[in-house]
């Protein structure tokens, strides 16, 4: 089997809605799974490097051109990312969250 990112992160992100119909390889989630995936997945000592925002309009997904990244410092060491990155993720979702709004992730793997 070919997978996306990881066997245990494409698992995670998989409880998303695919996102293959437009030519993308991730998956698309809601608010409260994202915030899932992003704990499970910073779990693993997994980064988000950032991720990209959905409209869902009339059972279609648009992307928005809203995302959000994160880079690592060169002040921190690699743990101190991996929870920058959690946390960066998690706060612009609860920001940006709303009903039709989809979460795309970008785990650094």
């Amino acid at each position: 089997m070919e997978y996306i990112w990881t066997a245990e992160v494409d698992r995670i992100l998989s409880r998303g809605i695919s996102l293959e119909s437009e030519g993308i390889r991730n998956w698309a989630m809601t608010e409260p799974l994202a915030i899932s995936a992003i704990n499970e997945i910073a779990e693993l000592g997994i980064p988000i490097l950032g991720g990209d925002i959905y409209v869902s309009n009339i059972g279609r997904l648009q992307l928005t051109y809203d995302n959000w990244y994160c880079n690592k410092r060169d002040s921190e060491n690699f743990n101190e990312y991996v929870a920058r990155s959690q946390q960066t993720a998690i706060s612009y979702i609860r920001k940006y969250a709303k009903p039709t709004i989809l979460f795309a992730i970008v785990p650094g793997v």
